[in-house]
C-alpha cells in the first residue's frame, strides 16, 4: 500500500490519502468531537505545515488580542470580587449623592459603615470612590478605542505578516497607556 499524504489534526483526527480515487479518515479518538475539520497538519515527507486560513489566523489574532486586554486590565479588576465590580456604579451614586448632601439615610448607613471599615471618614471614603470611578473610566475608555481601532486593523489585515504588526502596534500603543495607570503591559 502506497500512502500519498497523511493529515493530522491536533484534534486526534488523521487523514489517510491513499490516493486521488482512495482518500480514508481514520480518528484516532472516536469520541471526540472535532469542530475545525478543516484546519489540518500536512507532513509530505520530512516537512509539516500548519494549514490555516487568514480568517482563522484573524479570529486566533482577535483572541490573543482580547486575552491580553484581558490580562492587562484584570490587575485593576481582579483586586475586587465580582459582586463589588457590580456594585460600582451605585456606590458611586451614592458617594456623589453624599457630597452633594442628597444621599437618603439607606445610602448614609452604607456609606458610613463602609467608611468605618476602611478608616476613612465618610467624606473622604465618598471623594475616594468618586477618584478611583473617574480612573477607572479613564482607563475603560483609552481601552475601548485601543479595542476597536485593533479589531478594524485586524479586519483589514491580509495576511498573517500584518496581523502579527496589528497585534504588535497595539501592545507598544497600550504599553505607556498602562504604565501611566500603574499596570504592566
Amino acid at each position: 500500500m502506497k500512502i500519498n499524504t497523511i493529515h493530522a489534526h491536533p484534534s486526534g483526527v488523521f487523514i489517510v490519502n491513499l490516493g486521488e480515487a482512495d482518500e480514508t479518515r481514520v480518528d484516532t479518538d472516536p469520541n471526540r468531537k472535532d469542530p475545525n475539520r478543516d484546519a489540518v497538519r500536512a507532513w509530505k515527507g520530512e516537512r509539516q505545515s500548519w494549514v490555516r486560513s487568514v480568517e482563522e489566523m484573524r479570529a486566533s489574532a482577535k483572541r490573543s488580542m482580547t486575552s491580553w486586554i484581558n490580562d492587562l486590565t484584570g490587575a485593576i479588576q481582579n483586586q475586587y470580587p465580582e459582586v463589588v465590580q457590580k456594585g460600582w456604579i451605585e456606590e458611586e451614586a451614592m458617594a456623589a449623592d453624599y457630597l452633594s448632601d442628597t444621599e437618603n439615610a439607606a445610602q448614609l448607613a452604607v456609606l458610613t459603615a463602609d467608611a468605618t471599615a476602611k478608616g476613612r471618614t465618610p467624606a473622604d471614603h465618598a471623594a475616594r470612590i468618586l477618584e478611583k470611578a473617574n480612573t477607572f473610566r479613564g482607563i475603560a475608555a483609552q481601552t475601548r478605542r485601543l479595542w476597536l481601532a485593533t479589531d478594524a486593523a485586524l479586519d483589514a489585515a491580509t495576511d498573517a505578516a500584518d496581523l502579527a504588526s496589528v497585534l504588535e502596534a497595539a501592545r507598544l500603543e497600550a504599553a505607556p497607556l498602562a504604565r501611566a495607570y500603574g499596570l504592566t503591559a
